[in-house]
């Protein structure tokens, strides 16, 4: 857990966190081994090393460590009180945020120096949590909290990675939650700049941008110019997609697996829902939409080779049909 070392004395690669878990305390260490421990065993067989050379080779790990693992325990910030300390040792240690939300360089090491400036896990762009972030309205504690829960608001709620991070939030102790919210708040510029959500009318004269809105219109609309559910609109919706940071974020992949795959709830409860195009919409409706969402509800500017990326994440998105094919002849 402190180490990266396994029960044999081989390295553990750094996608095991224990660059963040080195900072536990012998308690929660104590807790972990327990809970471990009473876990019905079952045996299975770790998959084979499929690394390529050199990298399959562990005692390299030794070498990665000297230049980038810097044992020790969590060291409370006197300066700080007690909510800010407990968030700032989950986030840094027990839940380690930044993994997926700082930068990593060509050896896959988090870079110090960008920390909480957006990063990635499992496909999914993980947004800045500082002051790159793209959020608008920005956040606040409160609005954190709220989210970390489930849903805020002015933000909506998460899928992917973080979508499980907020599933498994359902079981801790709220005094918990707020400790984090007020660490994660911290790192923001204050005050918070005053940014709200954009909605522009979109160029007329570009085919792609209409053709997006046309989709829009079709499958996007009777959601999301409800007004929102705090203007008593449809349930679990923002007021503006340009509150969302899948639209105005500098990376389309979120957005895109939310189109391909939709959003749904656990079974038996409330949340977010959207139903999946990924077997109606074809990759190029998809970069429309995507692009139409971008030009009307951010200023950042076009993605770069969205279209690349669409078709990378929707490789089987089915095939245009052809006017005789929707006619109905040979």
């Amino acid at each position: 857990m402190r180490q990266g070392i396994d029960r044999d004395g081989r390295h553990l690669y750094p996608a095991f966190p224990y660059t963040h878990y080195t900072g536990l305390t012998d308690d929660d260490v104590g807790a972990l081994y327990a809970y471990v421990m009473s876990r019905r065993p079952v045996e299975a067989t770790a998959p084979a090393n499929t690394l390529p050379f050199p990298l399959n080779l562990r005692p390299l790990i030794a070498g990665w460590n000297l230049l980038f693992f810097r044992e020790g325990r969590f060291a409370p910030d006197p300066g700080r009180d007690e909510a800010w300390n407990r968030g700032a040792y989950l986030a840094e240690a027990l839940s380690h945020c930044g993994a997926c939300h700082s930068q990593r360089n060509f050896l896959g090491a988090e870079v110090t120096a960008r920390a909480y400036t957006g990063g990635e896990a499992d496909g999914w762009w993980s947004p800045a949590l500082g002051a790159k972030s793209t959020a608008a309205p920005p956040w606040t504690e409160a609005s954190l909290a709220r989210y970390l829960v489930g849903w805020d608001p002015q933000h909506g709620g998460a899928a992917g990675p973080m979508g499980t991070v907020l599933k498994a939030h359902a079981g801790v102790q709220g005094s918990e939650i707020k400790a984090l919210a007020r660490y994660t708040a911290s790192l923001f510029p204050m005050p918070a700049p005053d940014r709200a959500p954009l909605d522009r009318p979109i160029p007329e004269d570009d085919p792609s941008l209409t053709r997006g809105a046309t989709i829009y219109a079709g499958a996007c609309a009777t959601c999301h110019e409800s007004g929102g559910w705090a203007a008593g609109g449809v349930p679990y919706t923002v007021t503006s997609l340009g509150q969302r940071s899948s639209v105005t974020g500098p990376d389309p992949r979120n957005l895109i697996h939310v189109l391909r795959d939709g959003i749904a709830p656990e079974q038996d409860s409330a949340g977010p829902i959207m139903p999946a195009y990924g077997d109606t919409l074809t990759a190029g409706q998809v970069t429309d939409l995507a692009a139409y969402l971008r030009a009307r509800f951010s200023d950042a500017g076009p993605w770069l080779k969205l279209d690349e990326t669409v078709r990378a994440l929707m490789p089987r998105a089915p095939e245009p049909r052809s006017a005789t094919k929707l006619e109905g002849r040979p």
